[in-house]
C-alpha cells in the first residue's frame, strides 16, 4: 500500500545510500518524486544527520504521522528513529 501511494518508492533510483553506526538511509527518486528510507538496526535510538540532494520539506509516510513536515537546514535533515525502526519521508512538492 505504501509503494502504491507513493511511486518513487517502486520505481526510483536509488541516490545518495548512507551508513552512520547502525542507521542506514537512501533516497529514490523517480524523476517526480523522491522519498527518503531510514533504517535503524540497533537496539536503542538512533539520532542521524541526514544528508540529502535538495533542501526541501519533507512530510513522514510510514509510520503514519501527524507530526508536522520537517525542514531541511544546511542540506541535512535531523531525525531520531527509535530502536529497530523504519521511517519513511517523502519530498514535498
Amino acid at each position: 500500500q505504501l509503494r502504491n501511494a507513493h511511486p518513487s518508492l517502486s520505481s526510483g533510483d536509488y541516490q545518495s545510500p548512507f551508513i552512520e553506526g547502525k542507521l542506514m538511509g537512501f533516497q529514490r527518486n523517480n524523476g517526480t518524486q523522491t522519498a527518503l528510507v531510514l533504517i535503524n538496526y540497533d537496539k536503542k535510538a538512533a539520532r542521524a544527520s541526514v544528508p540529502l540532494n535538495t533542501t526541501a520539506q519533507w512530510r513522514q509516510v510510514f509510520p503514519a504521522t501527524p507530526k508536522p513536515v520537517k525542514d531541511v537546514v544546511g542540506g541535512k535533515l535531523a531525525v531520531v528513529l527509535p530502536a529497530q525502526s523504519v521511517q519513511v519521508f517523502v519530498r514535498q512538492p
